[in-house]
């Protein structure tokens, strides 16, 4: 559990990247056309879903963390990996073109959480909640 929280820090990384993209777009002038969003907005929505996401992502790497053996720990820094790189592709994305381009920067983040959250119902069901408590779990 602790190398897991300690690869973290990574995914955080992108939230914070989030934060300074929308400081930067916040100090951007506004566009004299009414109908397009101010580029301000369109940065808070992607460090919304990023916020989400993040969430979701360290909630679910941890408690796969605390299933896995020595030898199966090495899908922790590929979720990490996964995730930032599809967060920064996200952004790219979100920031400068339609929906259809940031899909897979949301597919990249969102179907390994979903993996890793129905690994965890596995787990929990399979070998119970108590797994690797020293209980009858064991």
């Amino acid at each position: 559990l602790i190398y897991t929280l300690r690869l973290q820090v990574f995914e955080v990384l992108t939230l914070a990247l989030g934060i300074i993209v929308v400081m930067r777009k916040s100090h951007a002038p506004p566009s004299d056309d009414s109908k397009v969003e101010p580029p301000s907005a369109i940065a808070r929505k992607a460090l919304t879903n990023t916020v989400e996401q993040l969430l979701l992502c360290v909630i679910c790497q941890g408690a796969l963390a605390t299933y896995l053996d020595e030898a199966t720990m090495k899908l922790i820094p590929l979720l990490v990996t996964l995730f930032v790189f599809g967060r920064v592709t996200f952004y790219v994305g979100y920031l400068g073109a339609p929906p259809t381009r940031r899909a897979y920067g949301f597919a990249a983040t969102y179907f390994p959480t979903v993996v890793t959250m129905f690994c965890c119902v596995y787990y929990a069901v399979a070998r119970g909640p108590g797994y690797g408590l020293g209980g009858r779990g064991d």
